[in-house]
């Protein structure tokens, strides 16, 4: 993920490399170096939570870097779970170079003090939890994107089983590339230390929407940070409530342009909002960076 930009945009680099000097001392390794290990493929597993949690915050600070460096600047920023983080940086609350090792450290908390788990993806309206109340017992509702398509919680056993049950009906699943809890009590033991060595949260330069407040937030302090990873993503309403100051531009920056998506469908058919992304599972970075930034000036 980024490979084309971190090689053709040196802004993009630079913020990457310098994310990466503030995790190397905890980690005892490169990120970057694991993130574009040449001899990975793409379908290799990405999972290992001391990585995917800075890392996926790396990229995205690096793409707002990017696109700021291109005259790019939000009016609003929101965040979807650990994207909170990112939309708190970019909005001023706290700083990358404190952010950073407090990532690496959840992370290696999480890995330490919580239980393996995963999450899945339905495509599915998210009555289906209590209309199938005996399929999914045991698992949380983690997140609503839009109104048929939702995540939950639970582990793995529980996951195998509702991933067996949803197939013989035809319904649409996908597991995710997560070995924690999120979104759920599964993660409880982590919360110890889970702000140790972050300063006070500073109010936002810009407006902060929330995508687990499903709102805006007025001052995301560090109570709002720990609901943004225990608590489920209201992701629709969040977009919903954006929509209400429409038509907006919404820019994803994320790893695979999946929340452009979940913006398309939770904005509706009537929305006449535009939604942009740059990274996706097939490349051609540089080609659609420019194209973002042709439709955002």
């Amino acid at each position: 993920m980024g490979k084309e930009l971190y090689e053709g945009e040196p802004v993009f680099r630079r913020a990457l490399e310098a994310c990466d000097e503030l995790a190397r001392p905890l980690l005892g390794q490169s990120l970057i170096d694991i993130v574009f290990d040449p001899s990975k493929k793409k379908s290799d597993p990405f999972d290992r939570l001391r990585h995917t949690h800075p890392g996926c915050f790396m990229l995205g600070y690096a793409m707002s870097e990017l696109l700021r460096s291109k005259g790019i600047r939000p009016d609003f920023v929101l965040g979807y779970s650990l994207g909170e983080w990112n939309a708190a940086v970019e909005a001023g609350v706290f700083d990358v170079q404190e952010v950073i090792p407090l990532l690496v450290r959840q992370a290696l908390t999480f890995e330490d003090k919580t239980v393996e788990a995963g999450m899945m993806a339905i495509l599915g309206p998210p009555e289906m939890m209590q209309e199938r109340a005996s399929m999914f017992e045991g698992t949380w509702l983690s997140g609503i994107n839009f109104a048929t398509h939702f995540c939950v919680t639970g582990t793995f056993d529980r996951l195998d089983h509702i991933e067996t049950s949803l197939s013989d009906e035809d319904i649409i699943c996908q597991k995710l590339p997560v070995r924690r809890g999120f979104h759920s009590p599964l993660i409880e033991n982590g919360r110890a230390g889970y702000f140790d060595g972050l300063s006070p949260a500073k109010e936002p330069r810009i407006p902060f929407f929330s995508g687990v407040a499903g709102g805006r937030v007025d001052f995301p302090d560090q109570a709002h940070f720990w609901r943004s990873c225990r608590e489920a993503v209201q992701f629709e309403k969040a977009v919903q409530t954006l929509e209400r100051m429409g038509p907006l531009r919404y820019v994803d920056l994320g790893p695979s342009g999946t929340l452009a998506n979940f913006v398309k469908y939770g904005a509706g058919r009537i929305s006449t909002s535009k939604t942009v992304n740059i990274l996706t599972p097939f490349g051609r970075e540089l080609s659609m960076l420019e194209k973002a930034v042709a439709a955002l000036r």
